[in-house]
This record gives C-alpha cells, sequence and structure tokens, in this order.
C-alpha cells in the first residue's frame, strides 16, 4: 500500500508544483503521470485481489461524465444563443440532464469504490494476479 501512496503524494506535489509555473507545464506534468499513475493504481487493485475492470469503470465513467457534460453544455449554449428560453429544455435537454444524473452516480460510486479498495490491505496469499509483494520493512 505505502508504494501506492507515495507515488500518489509525489504525483500531487508535481502537479501542484507545475500549476505553479504554468498552465501548459501542469498539462504536460499531468499527462506525463498518467501512465505510470494508472499501473500503480492497477498493481494496488491486483495486490488486494481485485481486477481491471473496477479501474476502467471509473475511468469510462470519468469519460462518460464529459460527454455528457459537453453535450448538454452545447444544448443549453444553443437555445440560449436562439433566445429561446422557453424550450431551454425542450429541445432534448431532458433527456442529457437524465444521462449527466446517472453519470455523477456512476461516477461517485465507482471512485468510492475504488478508493475503498484501495484502502485495503494487500492480500497475503498468491491470487490470481501473482504472488503477494515481498514484506517491507518500517
Amino acid at each position: 500500500r505505502s508504494e501506492f501512496w507515495w507515488f500518489i503524494l509525489f504525483s500531487q506535489l508535481a502537479q501542484t508544483v507545475s500549476q505553479q509555473i504554468s498552465l501548459s507545464t501542469a498539462s504536460i506534468a499531468w499527462f506525463v503521470l498518467l501512465i505510470p499513475g494508472l499501473s500503480v493504481h492497477v498493481r494496488r487493485l491486483h495486490d488486494s485481489g481485485r481486477s481491471l475492470a473496477w479501474l476502467l469503470w471509473l475511468v469510462a465513467s470519468l469519460v462518460g461524465f464529459g460527454i455528457v457534460f459537453n453535450r448538454l453544455l452545447a444544448q443549453t449554449g444553443q437555445s440560449i444563443a436562439n433566445l429561446d428560453a422557453e424550450k431551454l429544455f425542450d429541445n432534448g435537454s431532458e433527456f442529457w440532464i437524465l444521462a449527466m444524473s446517472i453519470s455523477v452516480i456512476s461516477m461517485s460510486f465507482s471512485g468510492i469504490v475504488n478508493l475503498v479498495f484501495l484502502l485495503m490491505p494487500t492480500e497475503s496469499e498468491m491470487n490470481k494476479y501473482g504472488p503477494p509483494p515481498p514484506p517491507t520493512i518500517e
């Protein structure tokens, strides 16, 4: 567990420092830390006997939220641009609001589930993902 949390601490510090420099530096730091962050997350899930599917659910929820938010924003912006306040929620916005609600619930639930799995102790026996990591001296 400590390897995961030390990486999270390092990546958060790197993000904070890069944001103080510039927005483009923060974007570069985010992309540089994305793959190692996903790798550490998957390794931690495997250490606790969980599958990659739990992380994929979280990622799919985040991507879905982004898509739905973009569509809802475009739909609302188009109604406002046409100065059609009466039809603000009549042009299919109800569907996007429902989709937004579902994606927020899914994103929240998958985030909580992933956090609980990340906090769980490592399995001490062999699981289907391999042997447990060697013990650390603390």
